[in-house]
């Protein structure tokens, strides 16, 4: 029986919960907990003379109020080796940040070595962990009773000014009130300023106090840097000057569909990406110079005429829209275009070749064999290995089939076998035309229900296709129409049933992390794409990330460009890689393996959610602007390093 009754939403095993203090004693702080919330557990063991009447050790309680009271949820937990499976289950839950051990002398040296194995799995899985009452190595935001380290490097410097009255014990004189509507003379904090005009100083005061009122000073603190940073970079809703000094030159190159509104449902009503102009003002904030140039098809040779004094170009074009009302070659007439560049020495962000290897859903075959690869995974590009391939691997376990174009979900599908049992290892059992399956497709969460004759001649054929059945997905299949040359392909991986836990995007540009997003299914669904996901931003060094971080960025960047047989082509300078947890090698650990990646004119959502009407870049609310822009102007400090670099070669 577990208890859900301490913190909301979460299952704890009654066995590891001790007595708790009475709802109406000032030492219960339960109350204040949140659903959700992140939680950091005190843990503790049973019995010896250091016990209160309530079992606990006197520090405990009030080790879990303070972690309470900085906006966390905390509950002491009782180990012992009896109960060290369910206890290693609640503590390596996702939503668990850390764990403060205050277990004094009374373990056993047995339940000890089972405890340390408990603490290393949780230092695996990027929990963190603090001895004795030290809440902050735990998780808690660190208290700052004295001024904090400046950083060594920043934009802006600002100063709070105060004065001593002369002759006025601490410096205070006596206190005026102004009566007026507004108050804006040096407004006072009271939850800190509790404590003035005597012997105490920020450190005495009450930790609850001191986290609610730093939520107010830590949005002071933003809000300064928000006027700062109006004051001192001015929106710029249209391309800036480029200086005329500049010693490398870029351009981004655009494309308008034929006929189509504003060129194309990437565009604002200016016929612009609406990411566009920010990306190259970033590179204009960034010491270069920077042009907007359109692509047109029909004028082909002037536009190569036009590039060749460029030493960058960004291609922001969306994968297939230069096969959109254009006619044959198009896209290849384009791709050599750039490809002659590059061997003149420019860069091309992303290259034709970097697209195909990097973008591709094959590349996930290329990577199966590094840390963030699962190794049983495979690639189709004919009719006849398809189904070889996939009546093998779908009689073995349940099966993800990825089709190589599309961004939305659509052509990804989550297949299961229906009425009948896996077989125990892979290559045991093939299954038949007639077998059944249960599919979903990731870009709307909808289920169907085929034999695997009609889904195999739905991604060869469509659902027109002799013997298809009936089909409820608006998109037409024929995954592998064009060959393995034009993109035709499908990618066959497990299932990771911990998909439904959300997946984690890396957000890169070049070899430096921006950001990384959670996007978690909504409505019980399975895909966290589509926009059926909720999103949760973290920065870089993020604890609940560590490891996937260091693993990643540390690791298999340097190693994924020749994995890819792309590695003397650049990095791109904006692409991501969806990651899905799947459990580690030591019980309760996790590990995260690649779904895919993207490096094909990525989008920067908070400009592009303005797209596809009426509106245009100067519509993006400026809390948004202000924030994507500080990944533009990344995006161009990166493309000069990269310049010089290469110039420097």
């Amino acid at each position: 029986m577990g208890r859900t009754d301490i913190i909301p939403g979460t299952d704890i095993p009654e066995g590891l919960v001790g007595t708790l203090y009475p709802a109406d004693s000032p030492a219960n702080k339960l109350s204040k907990q949140l659903a959700e919330g992140k939680i950091i557990y005190v843990i503790e063991v049973r019995g010896g003379d250091d016990k209160n009447e309530f079992g606990h050790r006197p520090e405990v309680i009030p080790t879990a109020n303070k972690i309470i009271e900085a906006g966390m949820n905390a509950v002491p937990l009782f180990y012992s080796w009896g109960n060290d499976e369910s206890f290693r289950t609640t503590v390596l839950d996702p939503k668990v940040v850390g764990v403060v051990c205050i277990t004094g002398a009374v373990l056993p040296s047995f339940s000890k070595d089972q405890l340390d194995k408990v603490i290393d799995d949780l230092k695996s899985a990027g929990k963190l962990v603090a001895e004795g009452t030290d809440i902050y190595s735990a998780g808690v935001p660190k208290r700052f009773n004295t001024l904090m380290e400046q950083p060594g490097t920043y934009k802006y410097k600002c100063a709070v000014i105060q004065f001593k009255v002369p002759g006025a014990p601490n410096g205070a004189g006596s206190t005026d009130y102004v009566v007026g509507e507004f108050n804006c003379s040096c407004v006072g904090i009271s939850k800190f300023q509790a404590v003035c005009g005597g012997d105490k100083s920020l450190a005495d005061v009450p930790d609850e106090d001191y986290y609610d009122a730093s939520k107010l000073t830590d949005l002071m603190g933003t809000t300064a840097l928000k006027f700062l940073r109006a004051k001192n970079d001015p929106r710029q809703n249209t391309l800036m000057p480029s200086p005329p000094d500049a010693k490398h030159k870029c351009a981004v190159i655009q494309f308008k569909v034929p006929g189509a509104p504003n060129g194309g449902s990437d565009k604002g009503a200016d016929g612009n990406r609406v990411d566009s102009i920010p990306i190259a003002n970033g590179i204009i904030k960034a010491g270069g110079a920077c042009d907007l140039l359109l692509y047109d098809y029909q004028k082909h040779d002037e536009f190569v005429a036009s590039v060749q004094d460029y030493d960058a170009l960004l291609v922001r074009i969306n994968p297939g829209q230069l096969s959109q009302g254009t006619g044959e070659g198009v896209q290849e007439r384009f791709d050599n275009t750039m490809n002659d560049l590059l061997a003149k020495g420019k860069l091309v962000w992303s290259s034709p070749s970097v697209q195909t290897q990097m973008g591709a859903k094959d590349a996930l075959v290329k990577i199966k064999d590094m840390s963030c690869g699962l190794p049983d995974t495979f690639a189709y590009y004919e009719a006849e290995e398809l189904e070889e391939g996939f009546k093998k691997s779908m009689a073995f376990q349940p099966r993800v089939i990825k089709q190589n174009r599309g961004s939305a979900g659509e052509g990804i599908w989550l297949c299961w076998l229906e009425g009948k049992d896996y077989c125990a290892n892979f290559g045991d059992a093939v299954l038949a035309d007639d077998d059944k399956l249960k599919v979903m497709e990731m870009n709307d969460n909808h289920v169907e229900y085929h034999t695997v004759k009609e889904f195999l001649t739905f991604c060869v054929d469509g659902p027109t296709g002799e013997g298809a059945g009936e089909w409820k997905s608006t998109f037409p299949g024929k995954y592998l129409e064009g060959g393995k040359a034009a993109g035709g392909q499908l990618v066959d991986q497990r299932l990771c049933p911990r998909i439904s836990e959300g997946e984690v995007r890396m957000l890169m540009v070049g070899d430096v992390l921006q950001m990384m997003i959670h996007k978690k299914p909504e409505g019980g669904g399975l895909s966290a794409v589509g926009g059926n996901s909720a999103y949760t931003y973290y920065k870089p060094g993020s604890p609940e990330y560590a490891k996937l971080e260091d693993d990643f960025v540390n690791r298999d960047i340097p190693q994924l460009m020749k994995a890819l047989e792309i590695e003397n082509d650049p990095l791109p300078i904006l692409w991501t890689g969806d990651f899905i947890p799947v459990d580690g090698k030591e019980p309760g650990s996790t590990d995260y393996v690649v779904g895919e990646f993207n490096c094909s004119c990525v989008g920067i959502s908070k400009f592009q959610a303005v797209c596809g009407g009426d509106k245009t870049l100067a519509d993006v609310p400026d809390e948004d602007y202000y924030d994507a822009s500080e990944l533009t102007d990344l995006m161009g400090k990166t493309a000069i390093k990269f310049i010089e670099a290469k110039k420097a070669a």
